[in-house]
């Protein structure tokens, strides 16, 4: 799965709709670009993994870094299609360095060419120098002459390949680059950048660029690999913040369950197609990321994501899809329409197929069913897989059962071990339960 974004930061939006903006039609659109891609082929016929943010530093002075963001992330990627092969062979060497010092030199050389053709192409004009003559006057005085040009473009940029061999991220200035072995525990291994403090940062208009450039490489591709601009990062107040942030994405696509799915509206019904799971994540992160500048940075947010599934991931979603298709048409039998087969049919077979890719509460739903056929051997087996998947809910279900004495004698010492374990995980009827002991 590949996602990107880049929205307008709210604190933007604010300042268009003051009344001098409003007025005099100034407007201050997103600076911010994210790509992402997991099915690019470089010269060398090797496919690759390519992602990237790139941060316009906007401000008076800036009033085309949105293209000198576009531009950025236009020549990295054009710079390892066609230099892979040269790019393979330092990473097979284990010789990153090299790899850094020669992108880095390349990128800042290509960039300058595409600012350049687009100065011969878009010549700087007086409506663009208007508002600077105000705010910066030396500064429009030095465009007007020719002089320090690249600046207009400034931009920050982080950027991530990887192939089946290895992996490799470069930055330079501020933003974030995450990694994950698992989606769960995250890890920001660029090194620092020291000049970045407050609103100071490297920047690809710096005279010094190239050698301005920080990478982290290596031989293990991670599960889940993102790019953010610093208008993600500023929103959390700490860096574990900003990790279970990343570690919500990817449960977005795992664990996550979308009303669309639970009301059949999948694409395929009968074996859930991951990449409508994948748009249903997207959709909902779009949604979000306005919400997360307003609510903190209130800056353009970029984000890139590239999410490599395993087989196990993919049986893990499918039961989840199932268990849901399942779950809907339970409490919705007139959704069966066409099948030809009755709703309890249906019903059964998606929780059967979710209870083989080991979804704990598809366990819980045949337990219960079971319990209607009264079929006590069969719903006990059930109940007790779903409460030992660790299903609060089954556990409270089971412990009740063993209260009750259902299949067998009463047990209140199994229930009580039961309820303990469901209320440590969160119940509050089984707290309620333990209460009325």
């Amino acid at each position: 799965m590949v996602f990107s974004a880049a929205v307008q930061g709210e604190s933007h939006l604010k300042r268009e709709l003051e009344r001098e903006n409003l007025l005099a039609g100034r407007r201050f659109p997103c600076q911010d670009r994210a790509v992402a891609s997991c099915s690019l082929v470089a010269a060398d016929g090797t496919t690759f993994s390519f992602m990237g943010v790139s941060d316009g530093h906007g401000g008076a002075p800036y009033f085309r870094s949105h293209r000198g963001a576009e531009f950025a992330l236009q020549v990295v990627q054009d710079i390892v299609v066609r230099r892979m092969d040269r790019i393979g062979e330092l990473a097979a060497a284990g010789d990153f360095d090299t790899i850094r010092s020669q992108l880095a030199l390349a990128i800042v050389k290509d960039w300058h060419k595409l600012i350049d053709q687009d100065l011969r192409d878009s010549p700087v004009s007086a409506v663009e120098l208007e508002f600077l003559e105000r705010e910066k006057p030396l500064v429009a005085a030095a465009y007007r002459e020719g002089r320090d040009l690249y600046s207009m473009y400034g931009c920050t940029l982080v950027s991530y390949i990887a192939t089946e061999r290895f992996w490799f991220a470069i930055q330079i200035g501020d933003g974030d680059f995450a990694i994950s072995p698992d989606g769960r525990e995250f890890t920001l291994p660029m090194p620092a950048d020291e000049v970045c403090f407050l609103n100071q940062t490297t920047s690809l208009c710096d005279a010094a660029a190239a050698k301005e450039f920080r990478s982290v490489a290596g031989t293990q591709l991670p599960k889940v690999a993102l790019c953010s601009t610093d208008g993600v990062a500023n929103s959390f107040k700490t860096e574990g913040q900003l990790k279970n942030f990343y570690r919500s994405l990817f449960n977005l696509l795992t664990t996550s369950e979308f009303p669309q799915c639970q009301q059949l509206q999948c694409q395929n019904q009968d074996k859930c197609d991951i990449g409508c799971k994948a748009s249903l994540v997207g959709q909902e992160i779009r949604r979000y990321l306005p919400a997360l500048s307003k609510g903190g940075s209130g800056d353009d947010i970029g984000l890139a994501a590239i999410v490599s599934l395993s087989a196990a991931d993919l049986k893990e979603i499918q039961a989840l899809q199932d268990y849901l298709h399942g779950y809907h048409i339970k409490h919705n039998p007139s959704a069966v329409t066409a099948s030809g087969k009755s709703p309890e049919q249906v019903m059964f077979s998606y929780f059967t197929k979710a209870e083989r890719g080991r979804n704990a509460k598809a366990k819980f739903e045949l337990a219960l069913y079971y319990y209607n056929k009264a079929d006590s051997q069969l719903a006990l087996k059930k109940m007790k897989a779903a409460a030992t998947a660790g299903y609060p809910e089954a556990m409270v279900q089971l412990g009740d059962w063993y209260a009750e004495g259902y299949g067998g004698s009463p047990d209140p010492k199994k229930a009580r071990r039961l309820y303990q374990k469901a209320a440590a995980l969160g119940s509050k009827v089984a707290s309620q339960r333990l209460e009325g002991e």
